[in-house]
């Protein structure tokens, strides 16, 4: 489960990334074609926010150590399994 938590963790940062990389790959004039240094600036970040969102969101997991909902339910149902039936 932790691992998938982490993945979906660098995923949110790639979107950052992409959304990023989607904007500036429209046909639009936006006058920074003209820059020689926009394309380090832009991608350097774009990366510093993909970066810290990822450390962010990893740090606040860490920190407080919650995870989804669906975990609670599974460990609720396997200790649900676990319970021995009232006898009649």
């Amino acid at each position: 489960m932790r691992i998938n938590l982490v993945v979906s963790f660098a995923s949110l940062a790639t979107s950052f990334c992409a959304f990023g990389a989607s904007l500036f790959g429209m046909n639009l004039i936006n006058h920074l074609e003209e820059n020689p240094h926009a394309f380090v600036i832009v991608t350097g970040s774009f990366l510093v926010i993909g970066s810290t969102s990822f450390i962010g969101s990893y740090m606040y997991y860490q920190t407080t150590k919650r995870l989804p909902i669906i975990m609670s339910i599974t460990k609720w149902r396997e200790a649900e399994a676990r319970a021995v039936p009232p006898k009649i």
